[in-house]
């Protein structure tokens, strides 16, 4: 008896799924009306719908692969789990001022993208590592205790830590992170320096941000599919939150206290087309994760 693979893709409108025969080649679609409310019904409805249909039972999938728009579409509608920044002591404001590019740039009533994290749970604690990776000013860790103590009173359920370049020199951000699983055992905590290592201080605090309000709510997510599989009898562990992709947009998917490396996917137009890239901002090219630098401009003379 061969082995089957299965693809599933929630959109706005439909969900659809693919079905791979690994021995014959024989393919089997299916699609369904997607249930925005709660897409996991929608995802169990099609798997279910294509076990019966081809009368295989779900002991024979070997692998299954789930693209989701449910983070995209969490940034658009505003709707991320609240969340605390903590960066370098005078740094604080890094998503207020983000970036000098502006859509029109003389125009004084423009105003900028509302930032994901408000000013009010963004904090500075004391330290400086130079672009070296030199400690100038230990961390102090007793500043760090009393933000992060601050942040649980305001119920904040995730915590994303940027501080100066951390890329270079990432021990004072791992020993932050270690604080706050020590005073908050159950916040999400997202650091820019397993994220995202790389220059650009609001680059690399918007993603690590973007990744912070996701978690709670993707971790939520995905133990709600892996319950209802388990429910149902399908393989749960062959739903691997590994394998998970999600359009467009950067996470750290998993309960707080499961390690690995952060995972960045991008999905395709097809069911389970995942490919490792980036969110907007970052600088490694999707395809073959090498550095692709912008070109530099240069100014001629005109003859």
């Amino acid at each position: 008896m061969g082995a089957y693979r299965i693809g599933v893709d929630i959109g706005g409108t439909f969900t659809d799924l693919v079905m791979l025969d690994e021995a014959s080649g024989e393919l089997r679609q299916v699609k369904l009306p997607s249930t925005p409310k709660d897409p996991s019904l929608a995802f169990m409805s099609v798997v279910n719908r294509v076990l019966q249909q081809s009368k295989v039972s779900a002991g024979r999938v070997s692998y299954l692969i789930h693209g989701t728009t449910v983070a995209t579409n969490t940034i658009i509608e505003g709707k991320g789990a609240k969340a605390a920044l903590i960066a370098t002591e005078g740094f604080r404001d890094v998503l207020e001022i983000a970036r000098q590019i502006r859509p029109r740039l003389y125009d004084i009533f423009c105003e900028k993208p509302k930032p994901l994290i408000p000013r009010r749970l963004c904090y500075g604690v004391p330290e400086r590592i130079d672009y070296a990776g030199n400690i100038l000013q230990p961390l102090d860790e007793d500043a760090v205790r009393t933000v992060v103590r601050e942040s649980r009173e305001q119920g904040v359920e995730a915590v994303a830590v940027c501080l100066l370049h951390s890329y270079i020199n990432p021990d004072h951000e791992k020993r932050v992170g270690e604080i706050i699983k020590e005073e908050m055992p159950d916040c999400f905590v997202s650091l820019s320096s397993e994220l995202s290592p790389e220059m650009r201080e609001y680059f690399r605090a918007s993603t690590t941000v973007i990744n912070a309000i996701l978690m709670p709510i993707m971790s939520r997510y995905l133990d709600l599919l892996e319950t209802s599989l388990a429910e149902r009898h399908h393989r749960q562990s062959e739903l691997g939150r590994e394998r998970i992709t999600e359009g467009r947009s950067p996470f750290r998917s998993g309960k707080p206290g499961i390690g690995g490396k952060p995972r960045r996917r991008i999905s395709g137009a097809h069911p389970g087309a995942g490919l490792g890239g980036n969110w907007g901002g970052g600088r490694k090219h999707c395809m073959g994760g090498s550095r692709r630098w912008p070109a530099r401009r240069t100014s001629q003379r005109r003859r």
